[in-house]
């Protein structure tokens, strides 16, 4: 898994905006150092993408990459019939039956 760095351009940062809100993957979040306290944020320390990077609401703690596959995924896809699993090929492939 390929990272991205800053800056970001405003595109970019539309998307990863996208990927915070899409409800289906864990968001980027504050790693609780400099003495932040997640819970008492907004949203838990819930990472805000920017030009420079990502900010947590509390301002201490940044990061400057994103993951390659949020900026060229649409995390929409996920919700729509165009993207389905099919839990027979799942099962077969965690049991290692792939014929």
């Amino acid at each position: 898994m390929a990272h991205i760095k800053t800056p970001f351009t405003v595109e970019q940062v539309e998307k990863l905006k996208e990927w915070q809100s899409n409800g289906m993957n864990h968001p980027f979040t504050c790693c609780g150092y400099d003495g932040c306290i997640r819970k008492e944020q907004k949203n838990e320390g819930e990472l805000i993408p920017y030009s420079e990077g990502w900010i947590c609401p509390c301002g201490r703690y940044t990061q400057d990459w994103c993951h390659d596959f949020m900026l060229n995924t649409n995390p929409k896809h996920l919700l729509t019939n165009d993207y389905k699993l099919d839990i027979d090929q799942i099962d077969r492939a965690i049991n290692g039956d792939n014929d």
